[in-house]
């Protein structure tokens, strides 16, 4: 029988790569890898002859639903997988694409969804497992099934504890690793110099690669000069990762756990008290102000603001930097870049249904779940990112709520967040005078306009220790 020919899109390198072993580990199968739609679209003009298409949903430079779209107007009839840690409405998203057969495969992903989801629109049962019996002694080699391992996929891991061959020849492996190896770049050139583009690993062991693979990969994504970062870049870094692979992979135990690492260390930068007119230089310096920046320079003025409010204990600042960092996580980069257009049409009542929309409307109470769950997620941090688009005089979403109604750090967070909108908007060039008469009537209830005037106080008090 001839081998499966299958398309494995996604712009995030390591999915990617994990996709395709679990494919080739399981089936028999050749995978084609691309990194955006378009890219995948571009092949399948020139041979449109493959089995199956597993493609990310949310991609740059052209995503899945484009790759669908184009296989319908070209009435080609090729199944199609989207890994996706969205919630989908397949009825209203596919109207109408009746040619092509669709699976969603949910994110975090396990080993035998991806291997169900093939199997049924393959029609073929996997031939291997990545759940077989365990090695024994008793076993020849023989007898023993490898799987090969990219030189690029292993490149992601740096340190392997599962055990590395070589192929000799199709009777005979031979073991290259001890109980734990690096495997650096020297390693990936040594090999590449022998036109060696695999290694293998023993069936078995497969499912033990996979588990360690996603933990390698999400280790190894700590920075290495953290201590040379500027508080900020370090704060916007571990935010971006966050994001990303939550948006990659869903949040998984491993992830949640990088989480509550990372958060605890931004935690502890800001427990310094940076000084606000540091930071802000910091940020001038910033030519894209994305989601990522938003968020890391809300950590620095929600909890500056605590320090100037005296109320910067522990457990506040703690508060303050989960929520900041969290609050729209569940945004993609396009929802985010719209998000400021969307509330001020919102709160004007002059808006259209769209998906961006509704994605902004529903992230704060999404976010604000999520922190539920999270044993590690102080309390009242569910709060501030649930009313984190509230308004005083009761216009905001989701609730209408007005000032008397939201919790006090709340409105700290919601003076902060206009500011920092403020500062991207003015591309780092504030007057600072012209931000607190223009907010002086929106905030004019007695929370708020102390928040506001601590803001004040706590610039100037900034610019003049600065110079």
């Amino acid at each position: 029988m001839a081998k499966k020919k299958i398309i494995v899109v996604d712009d995030f390198n390591e999915i990617r790569e994990l996709v395709a072993f679990i494919l080739e580990a399981s089936f028999s199968c050749e995978t084609v890898q691309f990194s955006s739609g378009n890219k995948a679209i571009a092949e399948l003009k020139k041979n449109p002859f493959y089995d199956l298409i597993i493609s990310d949903w949310n991609m740059p430079d052209g995503n899945g639903i484009e790759i669908f779209k184009f296989l319908k107007d070209q009435k080609i009839q090729i199944p199609m997988a989207f890994l996706t840690g969205e919630e989908i409405d397949q009825n209203e998203t596919l109207s109408g694409q009746v040619n092509v057969e669709v699976k969603f495969i949910p994110k975090p992903f396990s080993n035998t969804q991806i291997i169900s989801t093939v199997e049924s629109l393959l029609a073929v049962p996997s031939p291997t497992t990545l759940q077989s019996a365990p090695h024994t002694d008793a076993t020849t080699q023989s007898q023993v099934e490898y799987i090969p391992v990219r030189l690029q996929l292993l490149g992601y891991i740096k340190e392997i504890t599962t055990p590395l061959y070589i192929k000799i020849n199709n009777e005979k492996y031979i073991r290259l690793t001890q109980d734990e190896s690096s495997f650096t770049e020297e390693t990936l050139k040594k090999y590449q110099a022998k036109n060696v583009t695999s290694l293998y690993i023993q069936s078995q062991a497969a499912e033990e690669f996979i588990t360690e693979y996603k933990k390698r990969t999400l280790a190894t994504k700590i920075w290495n000069e953290i201590d040379e970062m500027p508080a900020s870049q370090f704060i916007k870094l571990n935010t971006e990762l966050l994001r990303d692979l939550s948006n990659k992979l869903g949040w998984s135990e491993s992830l949640i756990g990088l989480a509550a690492d990372n958060l605890t260390k931004a935690l502890q930068i800001v427990s310094t008290h940076p000084k606000l007119s540091h930071v802000l230089r910091q940020f001038q310096k910033i030519e894209h102000f994305g989601f990522a920046e938003h968020s890391s320079l809300l950590v620095m003025l929600t909890c500056g603001l605590a320090f100037q409010l005296e109320i910067a204990d522990e457990p506040t600042l703690r508060k303050l930097t989960f929520a900041s960092l969290l609050h729209d996580m569940q945004l993609t980069d396009d929802e985010f870049e719209n998000q400021n257009k969307i509330v001020k049409s919102i709160h004007s009542g002059n808006y259209f249904e769209s998906r961006d929309l509704k994605s902004v409307l529903a992230h704060p109470a999404k976010a604000a779940e999520l922190c539920r769950h999270w044993d590690f997620c102080p309390g009242v941090v569910d709060t501030i990112i649930f009313q984190h688009h509230e308004t005083p005089d009761g216009q905001g979403f989701p609730t209408g709520k007005k000032s008397s109604e939201l919790h006090s750090l709340s409105c700290l967070f919601i003076v902060a967040e206009d500011f920092a909108n403020y500062f991207a908007e003015s591309f780092g060039n504030i007057d600072m005078a012209y931000f607190l008469k223009s907010r002086a009537d929106i905030y004019a209830d007695r929370e708020f306009n102390v928040i506001l005037k601590a803001l004040g106080e706590s610039f100037k008090a900034q610019i003049q220790t600065a110079s």
